[in-house]
């Protein structure tokens, strides 16, 4: 994925990240595909450690899909999206 925009802040903040640990993130709901592999390509940088919140089985299912290795993330079980919100 590219992060060039033209303006370096995207380059910027990756390189001031590499020098800080990451931050524990609650991602509501990453049921959607671009979602979840976000929040994963974004551990894999090291910006966040993410917590992710939803639905079990829809998070696990879309990964699969996804072929993302959900290994080592917590995930924090609910029952719907307003309750992953919540």
């Amino acid at each position: 994925m590219s992060y060039q925009t033209g303006t370096g802040k995207y380059e910027q903040m990756l390189v001031t990240c590499r020098n800080m640990k990451p931050i524990p993130t609650a991602v509501a709901h990453p049921c959607e595909e671009f979602a979840l592999s976000g929040a994963i390509e974004a551990a894999h940088l090291g910006i966040i450690a993410p917590i992710l919140v939803g639905p079990r089985n829809r998070i696990e299912a879309v990964a699969k899909s996804a072929g993302i290795d959900l290994s080592g993330f917590e995930i924090v079980e609910t029952p719907h999206s307003n309750a992953s919100a919540a």
